[in-house]
């Protein structure tokens, strides 16, 4: 009896460890699905991470790839930048020295313009009838103004001139013999050339073979045409040479009748007559003249370069400026 009452005990201990089991396995499975459901989503989620992580990286190659290229282009700009403002210093400079130049020649122009103006080198005489020309209608001009050269020949023109470069020339003898007495009131003498006293040029020679004859003067002068047999009886005959002393045996081949002049002035005619030596300021209006525009032509062209480059300087500061908001 007592063991069968040790036995209805045990087993009903027995019993209560299964049923306490039991629900141990039951609650193991409910964990189990709760397990299974997580790691269902931890898959899923692991899944996605994954797939972003791809992405991540391909979009780190493309920035990467993105920002090489931006640094590329960023040096580059940079470059181009200290070039911008490289070539603006150097125009700056160019500008300063073209300002100056300018300047100079300016002053340099205004002097001989007022010297032009106020025709320093004319004779007294002279003057007072370019002063006083509508009283002498037959005056065509100074031999000065009907005759232009480049500044390279002025000094030959001048050297073949002297003397003469200041005389007035005149259409009509007939007029001005019959005002002789207006003539006779100016200051000092005047010498006249009758332009309708002047014989047409004719000569034949043919200066092409000669050794160191540079052509006729003539041909190296500006004038109107209607000057053209005053200026050619003046200077048809006179030959530009590169040396004056052939002047002997040119003389010789061509005859007397020759003047020979180079271009620093130094003058023979075939006649013996020789004019060495640095040209008198009386005889420097042709050269004057040609200084004049020589003068004016160059200002104009520096102030073409200046607003060339005030321009240039102005678009590389705003290249810069670009530039640098672009770095």
């Amino acid at each position: 009896k007592s063991g069968i009452i040790d036995i209805v005990r045990h087993t009903a201990q027995l019993h209560n460890e299964l049923q306490s089991i039991s629900v141990y396995r039951t609650n193991l499975s409910s964990q189990k699905d709760r397990l299974a459901g997580r790691a269902q989503v931890a898959g899923a989620e692991l899944e996605k991470l994954l797939t972003d992580k791809a992405q991540c990286d391909a979009r780190l190659n493309d920035i990467e790839t993105v920002i090489a290229d931006l640094t590329k282009n960023l040096d580059a700009k940079r470059r181009e930048s200290d070039t911008c403002a490289g070539r603006a210093e150097a125009d700056k400079k160019r500008l300063a020295n073209s300002k100056e130049a300018r300047s100079a020649l300016a002053s340099e122009l205004a002097v001989l313009t007022d010297m032009e103006n106020r025709r320093e080198g004319v004779k007294a005489g002279a003057k007072r009838i370019l002063e006083n020309q509508s009283q002498f209608d037959y005056v065509e001009g100074i031999l000065a103004d009907i005759i232009t050269a480049h500044i390279d020949y002025a000094a030959a023109v001048e050297a073949a001139l002297e003397d003469k470069t200041d005389a007035v020339v005149i259409a009509s003898t007939e007029k001005l013999l019959a005002g002789k007495d207006a003539v006779d009131k100016l200051d000092g003498r005047v010498h006249f050339i009758s332009a309708d006293k002047i014989e047409p040029f004719v000569n034949t020679d043919d200066l092409s073979t000669l050794s160191g004859v540079k052509g006729r003067l003539v041909e190296f002068v500006n004038y109107q045409p209607k000057h053209a047999s005053l200026v050619w009886a003046l200077l048809g005959k006179t030959l530009i040479v590169d040396s004056i002393d052939k002047f002997g045996q040119l003389s010789e081949t061509l005859g007397p009748d020759y003047k020979f002049v180079t271009l620093k002035g130094e003058f023979a005619a075939g006649d013996g007559f020789i004019k060495l030596g640095p040209l008198g300021r009386a005889v420097g209006l042709i050269s004057r003249k040609s200084r004049l525009r020589q003068l004016q032509d160059t200002i104009t062209n520096i102030t073409n370069e200046i607003d060339a480059l005030e321009n240039q300087i102005d678009e590389s500061i705003r290249t810069g400026d670009h530039l640098t908001k672009l770095c």
